[in-house]
């Protein structure tokens, strides 16, 4: 015997109609009232995506991600609070699809929008490994988003006005300094961000990078300004595990905390977008310094390859996975000629005497920097 609903909530012809299915099963050896009470229990039992999120961030965090906190902060304010409740394998794309579709079309966030998609598909794709879902929901879900490659670097010019309007800037000097060390190294910046004192070679005034985006590790020579840069910020973080903790003194204190946190996700750029019209320029965002950085060094003519290595960007040929050379000496030097035409622009009286990219370039291959003694 099994319940097969109520009525009048169940109509006969509904009833007549689960009667059948259940009758066809036990034609088949099932017992339709087992499977009815397995199922109830799977129910009860379900996570929900919730839950979920902290299975899944619990596993990231295991894995040794990186990027877990900026998931489960983007995760928990935008998801959770219109599906969190639900259970995860009852999602469905048209649950999905408003959550994004105000991002895009009412917060004007599309690339807010497309970040968000990607940590969510990543969760529910942990979610169907796990058997505790059938799908992904986000399969087959289109936003429509078209990816515009950005383009924008400073001109010669324009890392002059950076460079001394900065230092003018309504912001914390260890977020300046951080700025500056970008454009001096062409790194990343949640590689600036969550830089640690541990990774530096005072001596040898060498950086390494443990664990980069391409999962290797990456060693920056540190020239002129990018060595004065850590000498400048030692006496404010020094006590502390990074060397751009976030710190809102202007002056030395007297007692440098020692616990620290890192610069936040949105720390630099907010910074330049506090002080847009405060700098006078044309728009640009703090990963625009590391393409400039790199447009810097290719106009100086260093070779393509020596860009990439500069860049920390992979080889994905076939050479690239025999090729087991360092690239140390091309790497040097880059940041080398570099750190040349940085110090060459922002050491100038004033913008008027500030080289062009051609008259730097020649200035390179006069004084023949790019010359390797063996």
């Amino acid at each position: 015997m099994m319940t097969l609903g109520n009525y009048p909530k169940m109509s006969l012809s509904e009833a007549k109609t689960k009667y059948s299915e259940a009758f066809h099963q036990v034609d088949l050896g099932f017992d339709p009232a087992k499977n009815k009470v397995q199922k109830n229990l799977f129910e009860h039992n379900a996570d929900t995506v919730e839950k979920l999120l902290e299975r899944y961030i619990e596993y990231s965090k295991a894995q040794g991600k990186k990027s877990w906190k900026t998931e489960q902060q983007e995760l928990r304010k935008n998801v959770i609070p219109v599906i969190g409740h639900m259970k995860a394998h009852n999602v469905k794309k048209k649950h999905l699809m408003p959550i994004f579709h105000e991002m895009i079309v009412k917060r004007k966030a599309p690339i807010g929008a497309k970040h968000l998609f990607a940590y969510t598909r990543r969760m529910f794709n942990i979610a169907v490994m796990w058997d505790l879902m059938e799908y992904n929901p986000c399969s087959g879900l289109k936003l429509g988003i078209k990816s515009n490659k950005r383009q924008r670097h400073l001109t010669p010019k324009e890392i002059f006005e950076f460079w001394h309007m900065l230092d003018k800037a309504e912001t914390a000097m260890v977020i300046r300094l951080a700025l500056k060390f970008m454009l001096c190294t062409a790194c990343r910046g949640v590689e600036v961000r969550t830089m640690e004192w541990e990774h530096l070679d005072m001596d040898e005034m060498i950086w390494t990078i443990p664990k980069t985006k391409n999962k290797k590790m990456h060693r920056v020579y540190l020239h002129g300004y990018a060595k004065s840069i850590i000498e400048q910020v030692e006496p404010y973080t020094g006590n502390s595990k990074y060397v751009f903790g976030s710190m809102r003194h202007e002056k030395v204190p007297d007692n440098p905390p020692k616990d620290l946190n890192h610069l936040g996700q949105t720390s630099l750029s907010r910074a330049i977008n506090n002080n847009r019209k405060f700098l006078d320029m044309e728009e640009f965002k703090p990963h625009d310094l590391r393409r400039t950085a790199a447009t810097l060094a290719a106009g100086l003519g260093c070779p393509r390859q020596w860009v990439k290595i500069l860049l920390n960007h992979t080889d994905s040929d076939i050479t690239g996975i025999y090729d087991q050379y360092a690239y140390d000496w091309e790497r040097n030097k880059a940041l080398e000629i570099l750190n040349y035409a940085i110090n060459r622009i922002v050491s100038c009286f004033c913008i008027e005497d500030v080289p062009t990219l051609l008259e730097l370039r020649e200035e390179v291959r006069t004084k023949g920097i790019y010359r390797r003694e063996f």
